[in-house]
């Protein structure tokens, strides 16, 4: 998709009141580096995160950087779509780009196709996309949502360079029958969702039948509505597990569908046209669970899925007046067929270790119906081709989580994966069938301290790696552009090494998490071009990326107040064998800062408010030569929630977001943000 230039306006000095915050509260430790969703806020010392360690580890224990986005989190600010959930988080961005109902997530400056994201532990892959895998699911049907910042390939696998987004959804419940039920309205593009969900538990028994239905019109900007920027989606999900002895089985069923429309973007004399009809994620999955076996073995787990995903993609390229014009429709299958297999062992000497083997087999059908006419509509060439190709990955994984002393505790850890690639079939004449395999073996260590009262101090250095993607390998794209980018064969994987220093403080009532971190990539895969009408894939020299990120909190108890602020600072030079540039794009300080209260009307009745800025520094993207700039923002918002935990459980809030209808567009976005809006939920359960 072609860099889109925001629209120039007045550089105001919006920022100063984040930096000097930032300043003050960075000065108090060397390290920068943040976990907890919505500033650290509500995340508990004892708060169990399974995700990054593949283990039940307390969050202040883990030998990285996490960030856990709670239930209470969700109900509490309501968002739009769950990667609005994540923007809170130091060192997360959300991107809308072009596309107002396709949000993508970026972690520590890299690219959504570098961060990986899973359901449940199970990656939602995407193999004919330029931006990474879009979050297929409704954000009703979580239960929480865990990040790793930092490469986490050693557990996780391949695209997790920047880090993972791993998605929890709900389960059962403890009566026989519950009901939940929710209604949210999006006033920033009059977007209604609608909500009902049944679950339960008897007998060992546990199930939840979910379905949701939202309707999104135009975003409304303090310039006017976006024409062509509405969304549509449902989701439907069902799930059953039973307890049995030692052992648990379960299964799930998930269903998502999605319309997206795209507005017309103009650069230079171009004009493009996108258009999502359909993007659909079909998916069942099982799971057997053993706990407590021998004295040694603690857990055995298998689990398997299969999940298809459909993408309807339109196309039309305009180059210039009595240039020819270019019209494409893209459809794309995506068949995954996946099972892991993980062992817990808690072994003498202080040693917990998880081994375990993971096997994925994707299958790719992708048809282009290409048709080109001159400037008067007369048909120069009109073809179809379907092309078809699979990539198979298998990896074996093992860590150990070593109790040196009460005080020390090193993880370490180390992952093989090896990937095969072929294109089985290919009726554009332009391309020849092939194969392509190879392995990548990274490694990971961490270390804890513990020894001083109410810290923990850690350090870490961690491998990532992201294999090429049938794309880029095979089948090339001429997606957002005139010109075609051809596929290449050769790609070798992209890899990182990084390094970071963190601490972690909780005395009841300060709250931190800081870290600073080093990245080093190399390998990155992009578009380089060939002639002044086509490119390639190739693998360029990489980039180097350093920061460091920060929460803190102070709550005064007897006024139930809470001071807060979350900032991320973030540098990054891109090397692209031709050139290098430090315009990355990527804003060098963001962050939100704010405080929170909340009052007990009652024993079951609480009232909470949050009056909040969200901020960006200026960013300036080096795009081959041309510059596109981003200018700084600042926004100030209000959340305000009424909730009432009694037999019958019912909550309330209102978001009041861009009180001042600031005008800005969001780094490495097209799309102008929202205006001044509501977002309202009104949830039940009982």
């Amino acid at each position: 998709m072609i860099p889109l230039s925001p629209r120039r306006r007045k550089k105001r000095n919006t920022v100063k009141p984040l930096l000097l915050a930032s300043a003050v509260l960075l000065s108090l430790t060397s390290a920068a580096q943040a976990w907890a969703a919505k500033s650290a806020e509500e995340v508990k010392t004892g708060q169990v995160v399974v995700s990054a360690t593949r283990m039940e580890t307390e969050l202040k224990d883990a030998p990285n950087s996490i960030s856990v986005v709670t239930q209470e989190d969700i109900e509490r600010e309501p968002a739009p779509t769950v990667a609005d959930l994540l923007k809170d988080i130091p060192g997360v961005q959300v991107l809308d780009q072009s596309i107002a109902g396709v949000k993508r997530v970026t972690i520590r400056g890299e690219s959504p196709s570098r961060v990986l994201i899973m359901v449940d532990g199970q990656k939602v892959p995407e193999q004919k996309s330029m931006d990474g895998s879009m979050i297929l699911v409704d954000l009703n049907d979580v239960e929480r949502i865990e990040v790793i910042k930092g490469p986490a390939s050693v557990l996780h696998g391949s695209e997790a360079i920047g880090g993972v987004v791993n998605i929890i959804t709900k389960k059962g419940g403890k009566k026989p029958i519950q009901l939940a039920m929710a209604e949210t309205f999006d006033g920033s593009a009059n977007a209604l969702t609608e909500y009902l969900s049944a679950f339960g538990g008897i007998d060992g028994w546990s199930y939840r039948v979910s379905g949701s239905y939202t309707d999104g019109g135009n975003r409304y900007a303090p310039g006017g509505p976006v024409d062509d920027s509405g969304y549509l989606s449902r989701n439907f999900s069902a799930y059953v597990d039973k307890v049995l002895g030692k052992a648990k089985f379960g299964l799930r069923a998930d269903s998502f569908w999605s319309h997206e429309q795209v507005p017309a973007a103009v650069s230079g004399t171009t004009l493009v046209e996108l258009n999502l009809p359909a993007w659909t994620r079909d998916k069942v999955s099982g799971f057997v669970e053993f706990k407590d076996i021998s004295d040694t073995l603690s857990k055995l787990a298998l689990n398997a899925y299969f999940q298809t995903t459909y993408k309807d993609f339109y196309n039309y390229v305009d180059p210039a007046a009595f240039a020819p014009k270019t019209s494409l429709w893209t459809k794309n299958w995506q068949d995954t067929t996946g099972a892991s297999l993980q062992t817990d062992w808690t072994l003498g000497g202080g040693h917990y270790v998880v081994a375990g083997a993971e096997a994925s087999f994707e299958d790719l059908k992708a048809r282009d119906h290409k048709t080109t006419k001159t400037w008067l509509g007369v048909v120069t060439s009109d073809s179809t081709y379907t092309n078809k190709a699979h990539q198979d990955t298998y990896a074996a994984f093992v860590q150990d989580q070593w109790s040196i002393t009460p005080d020390w505790t090193l993880t370490m850890g180390l992952r093989e994966t090896i990937v095969k690639s072929e294109l089985d079939s290919a009726q554009d004449p332009g391309l020849a069938p092939g194969t392509s395999s190879g392995n990548r073996p990274v490694g990971s260590i961490g270390l804890v301290y513990s020894g001083f009262k109410d810290w923990r101090l850690r350090a870490q250095a961690s491998q990532g790696y992201r294999f090429p993607n049938l794309q880029q390998l095979y089948i090339g794209t001429v997606h957002g552009s005139s010109r075609p980018t051809y596929s290449n064969p050769d790609l070798k994987p992209e890899t990182s090494n990084n390094f970071e220093v963190g601490a972690r403080y909780g005395d009841g009532a300060w709250t931190m998490d800081a870290a600073a971190f080093y990245s080093k990539a190399e390998d990155y895969i992009a578009t380089v071009a060939l002639t002044g009408t086509t490119s390639q894939f190739q693998n360029v020299s990489g980039a180097t990326t350093y920061g460091g990120e920060l929460a803190l909190e102070y709550l005064f108890a007897d006024w139930n107040l809470t001071p807060y602020v979350s900032a991320t600072y973030l540098r990054r030079k891109y090397d692209a064998n031709t050139y290098e540039t430090s315009q990355t794009g990527d804003p060098s300080l963001f962050g939100r800062y704010g405080l929170r209260w909340f009052h007990d009307l009652d024993a079951a009745l609480r009232f909470t408010a949050d009056a909040y800025s969200r901020q960006a520094s200026t960013a300036k993207e080096d795009s081959s030569g041309t510059l596109y700039r981003y200018n700084n923002w600042q926004t100030y918002n209000l959340a305000l929630g009424l909730d009432w935990t009694g037999e019958r459980k019912y909550s309330l809030s209102l978001n009041l977001n861009n009180l001042t209808n600031e005008k800005y567009t969001e780094a490495n976005s097209a799309l102008v943000s929202p205006g001044f809006h509501a977002v309202l939920r009104l949830g039940a359960e009982f």
